[in-house]
């Protein structure tokens, strides 16, 4: 018997963890989380700040069906296991996930949480959906691959992304493996 957390470390979210219908992480074809990846560099994101479209935009790294994007803000690398980490980790705004949908991305990964982490304390804005990343995305069957680390090793090479989940049989996330096949 093993036991372990599946929403902690690298990790992929199925549909199945906000969709009581959504297919569950044995169901993810690993040919959606193997892909050419393209790296979304945000470097100088700092404690508690956001990632935005435009933020997303201002790169102008060119988004699709065939790429999966990797935000890197260097967070996760530079603050894993340091005071501050939880609580003043940056966050993607509402309306990120609907912009990658609206791209036809195949997974979105990142080195950080994708919403606000209410556990922190963190007070929402009024009507403020505060999973609405993971909504958006998992409706439209795009798994989210969070806590991705040692993106700065990537450079601006071109390269693969492979996230590969345990099969846990009916589990809505699972940790992962992910590497970069760098060319």
């Amino acid at each position: 018997i093993l036991s372990i957390l599946v929403h902690n470390g690298t990790h992929i979210d199925a549909p199945r963890h906000m969709l009581e219908r959504g297919y569950s992480i044995d169901q993810v074809p690993l040919t959606q989380v193997t892909r050419e990846g393209v790296l979304i560099d945000l470097p100088n994101k700092g404690p508690n700040s956001s990632v935005s479209v435009k933020d997303i935009l201002d790169t102008g790294v060119q988004l699709g069906p065939n790429r999966i994007p990797v935000i890197n803000t260097g967070w996760t690398e530079k603050m894993w296991r340091k005071p501050g980490f939880w609580e003043q980790m940056p966050y993607l705004e509402p309306g990120v996930g609907e912009f990658m949908v609206g791209k036809g991305v195949p997974a979105l990964a990142m080195d950080i949480f994708p919403e606000k982490a209410i556990w922190r304390g963190v007070k929402l804005d009024p009507g403020e959906n505060w999973v609405a990343n993971h909504i958006a995305l998992l409706e439209k069957g795009i798994p989210m691959i969070q806590f991705v680390t040692n993106l700065s090793q990537i450079g601006k090479n071109r390269f693969v992304l492979v996230a590969l989940p345990l099969k846990i049989r009916g589990a809505d996330a699972s940790p992962a493996r992910v590497i970069a096949l760098v060319e």
